[in-house]
């Protein structure tokens, strides 16, 4: 059975993210050519070609691409381990990484990391920031401990709390005259041409269901894909949008923006706590949990 040196899979996992030895020497603190060499040893360990070199960085072989999740899901293992050892004492030392969706991430990683910080004088915190699809696989791959997601899929391989519900609502620009009455049925947004985040969005599959079960077919009109940009356009009069009635909240509600509740049905985008069910939790990943369930999500995502 082929041995693998750890410290090795690590110098390649790095390459493969920066795309160049160049970059992953400097980081490192390597010089290239000792690089090249562990990288080659490497390949020679598993018996697989893992990098394509070409003159603008390199490139992952199919082997390259299997070899880089299960790098991920290696040293994040041994990062665990040694985490696991570093709490053990009364004043942890170890890190926990939380993997929070953009939005939110601009709403409590403040609080979240003064709290974390003042129980953990010694222990270090990472907030790596991303749409709820990309952190489902992350915390899935183990790049992250625990994650707060919207509307994943259910899995027997996550263990899910659902901490809040928002309604989504339709967004209109301000007008001198209302254009948007108060409230409209589903079927009725073909009529607006609509500003939508690109898939995979977890607001556009809730969205993409409802429709497909209602049989409409939507105007779409433009894809962006974050929030502000989406409220932005709409406040330029280049569309309409659907989104969840915090951000618009957040962003002036009323005052800049013409609202309508959507009926028949009512959607609703819901936010989980999310932790991997068949991977070992350290103590600071369930002090993070317990943090997070004492936040008033309603209150601090802008919802009623």
């Amino acid at each position: 059975m082929a041995q693998l040196d750890l410290k090795r899979v690590e110098y390649f996992v790095r390459v493969a993210e920066l795309g160049s030895f160049t970059r992953a020497a400097l980081m490192l603190g390597l010089s290239q050519p000792s690089l090249s060499r562990q990288i080659r040893l490497l390949e020679t360990e598993v018996h697989q070609s893992l990098l394509h070199r070409h003159g603008r960085g390199v490139e992952l072989t199919p082997a390259g691409q299997c070899m880089l999740e299960h790098g991920h899901a290696l040293l994040g293992g041994v990062q665990r381990a040694i985490d696991a050892l570093n709490e053990l004492g009364s004043d942890p030392r170890g890190r926990v990484v939380v993997g929070l969706p953009y939005r939110t991430a601009r709403l409590i990683t403040t609080p979240l990391v003064q709290a974390f910080r003042g129980k953990f004088p010694h222990a270090s915190i990472t907030v790596a920031e991303g749409l709820s699809t990309v952190l489902h696989e992350w915390i899935l791959s183990g790049r992250v401990d625990v994650a707060l997601l919207f509307d994943p899929p259910r899995s027997s391989e996550l263990d899910l709390e659902l901490l809040l519900t928002e309604e989504l609502v339709l967004v209109g620009p301000r007008a001198k005259r209302a254009t948007l009455p108060k409230k409209i049925e589903l079927r009725e947004i073909v009529n607006f041409p609509l500003i939508l985040p690109r898939i995979p969005n977890a607001t556009r599959s809730v969205l993409e269901a409802a429709t497909g079960r209602a049989g409409i077919k939507m105007q779409l009109s433009v894809e962006v894909d974050t929030i502000h940009n989406i409220l932005e356009l709409i406040g330029g009069h280049m569309g309409y949008g659907i989104l969840p009635v915090g951000a618009v909240t957040h962003s002036g509600g009323e005052e800049r923006f013409q609202i309508a509740r959507i009926h028949a049905p009512v959607l609703r985008q819901r936010l989980f706590f999310a932790a991997p069910r068949h991977r070992p939790q350290t103590r600071l990943a369930a002090e993070i949990r317990q943090m997070l369930q004492k936040v008033d999500f309603p209150k601090a995502m802008g919802g009623e």
